[in-house]
């Protein structure tokens, strides 16, 4: 194949896959509609308003924080290619990185039950802002503790946050059937913002003109998230009588 034709039938490639994705996303969209509108017949006009200010509620916070995370993705690797660092440099840093979220992620489970699902939720606020800001330091050793971080981060926005939502729908007496609305909301409009959020992220890059940006912009997300999270979101648990590492033994029993 030809050099230029490589760039052509790239994006036409694109193009189909992005048709495709818009055509499923309507679709959802619209079984999602049909799903609300199906369990509405079941409940009380005033429960039915509770429920979506409580859908609200947890799909503002989720999308921030999902925000801030798509936005990072593209840039990692171009940032420390920036700074200078080799391609095996970048390998350290990329396995550094997900060693911890593998690591942790065994544990973030657990220790959100026992220490407070919005806590963690918190935890993850400061933790990722602080992997953001150790962006704007050109030094192996910073890098690292912010990928570690970065790490811990990621465990928990794809453990903590699901867990909080589940728990507070069956704690305010929600229908059991409804919370399948509010997952497909999840994750039909976290598709869109992933989309969103890289745009978002080149035009950042773009004006600065310095890869750091979309971590600056990541950075403020979350710290407005996480203060939304401290200051509206009540605090939740899983099974209180048992401690971490009981939970933890019968998860390596089971």
């Amino acid at each position: 194949m030809a050099a230029s034709a490589v760039p052509a039938f790239y994006d036409t490639y694109l193009y189909v896959l992005g048709v495709v994705f818009v055509a499923l996303l309507i679709r959802r969209y619209f079984n999602t509609i049909k799903e609300c509108v199906s369990f509405s017949s079941s409940t009380t006009t005033q429960n039915d308003a509770k429920f979506a200010a409580f859908q609200r509620k947890f799909l503002l916070i989720y999308l921030i924080m999902m925000a801030a995370d798509w936005m990072q993705g593209p840039y990692v690797y171009r940032l420390y290619s920036y700074y200078g660092f080799s391609r095996a440099d970048n390998g350290v840093l990329f396995i550094a990185g997900f060693g911890s979220s593998l690591v942790f992620g065994t544990w973030a489970g657990p220790l959100a039950d026992t220490y407070g699902r919005k806590n963690s939720c918190i935890l993850y606020g400061i933790t990722y802002a602080l992997s953001c800001a150790t962006k704007h330091v050109n030094d192996f050793s910073v890098l690292m503790v912010g990928r570690l971080l970065g790490g811990v981060a990621t465990s928990i926005l794809w453990s903590s946050f699901e867990a909080w939502m589940v728990s507070e729908h069956n704690n305010q007496g929600f229908p059991g059937e409804k919370i399948g609305s509010t997952f497909s909301l999840m994750y039909t409009l976290n598709g869109i913002l992933a989309i969103l959020s890289g745009f978002v992220a080149q035009a950042a890059n773009d004006y600065f003109d310095h890869p750091v940006a979309p971590f600056d912009v990541s950075g403020a997300l979350l710290i407005v998230g996480t203060l939304i999270v401290w200051t509206t979101w009540s605090e939740n648990y899983g099974d209180e009588s048992r401690t971490v590492m009981q939970q933890m033994q019968q998860a390596i029993t089971e």
